[in-house]
């Protein structure tokens, strides 16, 4: 079995060293429950899908998959390209992506991350940025 990286670009915030509230492979449900106030759990596959679709924000996964790391990301701020396909990147598009309305969603989301850490300080507070990151799996 072989194993190849794929390179990400996105704009977000690195999680890195902060527990989540959600757990892993579950930001989706967690956002649609906790932000949106929406129960999914009684709905068929087609309306959740239709209201997935619907969140700004997405969960980025790097570094590889025995120790996977995070970054919270505008959801359409994410481009990637698998090993022997490189991939044209079009900034001006991807920074017209960053609207002030999406970077509410995003600081809102990274509050409720950084208030629930047990050392939590005002010193924790960050400014999103571009991050250039790979995933071995």
């Amino acid at each position: 079995m072989s194993r190849s990286s794929d390179g990400i670009i996105c704009y977000g915030y690195d999680l890195d060293g902060l527990e989540l509230p959600w757990e892993e492979y579950e930001f989706e449900e967690w956002y649609i429950h906790a932000i949106l106030g929406i129960n999914i759990s009684n709905m068929d596959y087609s309306e959740r899908y239709a209201i997935k679709s619907i969140i700004p924000l997405d969960v980025v996964y790097h570094c590889c998959d025995e120790d996977p790391m995070y970054i919270l990301a505008i959801a359409n701020s994410v481009q990637k390209s698998s090993r022997g396909n490189p991939t044209q990147i079009d900034f001006n598009m991807l920074s017209n992506e960053i609207t002030q309305e999406k970077l509410d969603k995003l600081n809102d989301v990274f509050k409720i991350v950084i208030e629930s850490q047990e050392d939590y300080d005002s010193e924790t507070l960050r400014e999103p940025k571009w991050w250039l990151a790979s995933w071995l799996g």
